[in-house]
């Protein structure tokens, strides 16, 4: 919504983000660089941007976050730069959405195995159970 991003790309992790056990941004970690790009982000957990003095002083200590301008020479994303203003590196890259094509018709692989071992699954399974029923007393 604030032009950071043109249509068609995603934001994806770059390579020094830290990620969850899961392979994704934590919402801690989301939630201070949408803070410290000064958007209200109302995702699990983020109440609010930080504004206090207090509260921008102590993110100064971490280090602050931008979106470099288009056409400069640092690749279109989200840059973390440390505390001491020496560094400078990509916690988010953005990329263009990729439009994938099925290799693999999953379904009807499933329903081709299905409609050749149906006949014999069955008959199998019935005359197991014919095998281990139970004669009513």
């Amino acid at each position: 919504a604030r032009g950071m991003m043109r249509r068609g790309e995603v934001a994806v992790p770059a390579q020094r983000q830290k990620l969850n056990r899961y392979g994704n941004v934590s919402q801690g970690q989301l939630n201070r660089i949408m803070s410290g790009l000064g958007i209200d982000y109302r995702g699990a957990g983020a109440t609010r941007v930080v504004s206090t003095d207090k509260g921008r002083r102590r993110a100064a200590r971490r280090g602050r976050y931008f979106v470099p301008k288009r056409g400069g020479h640092l690749a279109p994303g989200i840059y973390h730069v440390t505390p001491s203003g020496r560094r400078i590196y990509p916690v988010m890259l953005f990329v263009t959405k990729r439009a994938y094509r099925k290799r693999l018709d999953m379904d009807g692989a499933v329903e081709r195995h299905f409609q050749r071992n149906i006949g014999r699954n069955f008959d199998e399974a019935f005359a197991h159970a014919m095998r281990t029923r139970r004669s009513k007393p």
